[in-house]
């Protein structure tokens, strides 16, 4: 169990913070272009954990 500092009330769903990535334009043009996937590792409350390698997608384009 979190200490009750790290404990939310779970019938809220958690804030869904604006998608952004910072990079200088040098960093972003060398960036390839196409589909990039975002990959995730949840750890359940038992500790158990779970590795999703493509959990979301998004296209890069110039």
């Amino acid at each position: 169990m979190p200490p009750a500092s790290l404990a939310r009330d779970r019938r809220k769903p958690w804030p869904r913070p604006e998608p952004r990535v910072r990079a200088t334009k040098e960093e972003a043009a060398e960036l390839t272009t196409g589909t990039w996937y975002v990959s995730a590792l949840a750890t359940g409350e038992d500790g158990d954990t779970t590795f999703v390698p493509q959990a979301a997608a998004f296209e890069v384009t110039r």
